[in-house]
């Protein structure tokens, strides 16, 4: 073999070397460190808890017991079965995990990712189903700066906020009215089939629509009002018209007016969504993905937590600010830009023998 031929195969080989030892160097050096809005996703999270407290404890001045062997956090949250404004069922161990403020500090990291900035209008069709969720996601805006407006349904599946001596939109007019929320809800439904309540336990038992009725008597002395309109296209419109121009829409639960009668929307996944969707005039999700508006979907909870890293129905919870969701991994970039360099030296020294005349070369050795 000739001389410039073993050199050149050598300069390979090194360039070889010297990529796989930089990339093995970058990918063993790994560390974790603090996301770079660490201290905003805190922020959510601990506004979240302090909503959380003051929830608790207007439940129980209002003598409403809290059942802590099924609420195992003792926050206060989670409903019952079977009641009046109850709609569907709903899945204990989800509602349970909702009930971690470190979801404020998911759905911050979310809006992040959707480009969500201080000022910016975020759009949340809430529902009595994920009271919990109703909160993050208003506290993650409100920490970030941007200006939550929400539209809530008193209905909800059960273990939610399905107790009608404490509906969902009373309990974010009372964190209102306390200096916790910056804004009440800007807009009130019954929820359930047709935005019109009309599977909850109040219709298929008129003995509990005493209830309902009450709740709602309740509410309209508050000065909570709730809207009703049974023409779907008609309130798709109201509720676009109520956000006006937003930067992100958030579905909360499996509200059908945000992800359609039929369920549309469930295909469409969890967390941050931002496929395309050609036709979705009948759900306010595919209203805003076609519209190119990004979406965040906070249902399926079980798969929401795996994708994102947070505890499905854990036993405790976690110190806000400590659990994986706050952290990211952060790879060396000086080995591997080094070995880069370096290989594009060896490149350089490689193209060079090719250039080279043949005449350049030293003459062969006699053995």
């Amino acid at each position: 073999m000739r001389r410039r031929e073993r050199t050149k195969c050598i300069l390979i080989l090194a360039m070889v070397l010297s990529l796989v030892l930089g990339c093995l160097w970058s990918y063993y050096g790994v560390r974790t460190v603090k996301k770079p809005h660490y201290e905003g996703m805190v922020r959510a999270a601990e506004q979240m808890e302090s909503c959380m407290a003051e929830l608790k404890a207007e439940r129980l001045r209002r003598g409403i017991p809290i059942d802590e062997e099924m609420d195992r956090f003792s926050t206060g949250l989670l409903g019952t079965a079977f009641t009046a404004v109850t709609t569907t069922l709903g899945n204990l161990e989800a509602k349970r995990t909702s009930c971690q403020p470190d979801m404020a500090a998911l759905v911050y990291d979310l809006y992040v990712r959707a480009g969500v900035q201080a000022g910016d209008r975020v759009a949340v069709c809430g529902t009595g189903s994920f009271p919990a969720l109703d909160l993050a996601a208003v506290c993650a805006a409100e920490a970030l700066g941007a200006e939550p407006v929400m539209i809530v349904s008193v209905g909800a599946s059960t273990y939610g906020a399905n107790i009608p001596a404490f509906t969902a939109p009373e309990m974010l007019h009372h964190l209102y009215e306390r200096g916790l929320l910056a804004a009440p809800p800007a807009g009130v439904t019954l929820g359930g089939d047709d935005d019109m309540g009309l599977n909850m336990g109040a219709v298929y038992f008129p003995e509990e629509a005493w209830e309902l009725q009450a709740a709602l008597d309740r509410m309209e002395g508050a000065g909570i009002a709730v809207t009703r309109i049974p023409d779907r296209q008609a309130n798709l419109r109201w509720r676009e018209s109520l956000y006006g121009d937003v930067s992100c829409f958030v579905s909360v639960g499996g509200h059908n007016m945000a992800l359609g009668d039929h369920g549309e929307g469930y295909g469409l996944g969890q967390g941050l969504i931002e496929k395309p969707v050609t036709d979705g005039e009948s759900y306010l999700m595919g209203h805003y993905l076609a519209l190119g508006v990004p979406c965040i979907g906070l249902l399926n909870v079980k798969q929401l937590c795996a994708e994102y890293g947070i505890p499905f129905d854990p036993a405790a919870l976690e110190k806000v600010g400590e659990s994986h969701i706050y952290y990211e991994k952060a790879y060396p970039k000086a080995p591997l830009l080094g070995a880069l360099a370096l290989t594009a030296v060896l490149l350089a020294a490689c193209r060079r023998i090719d250039t080279r005349k043949p005449e350049d070369d030293p003459a062969p050795r006699k053995e």
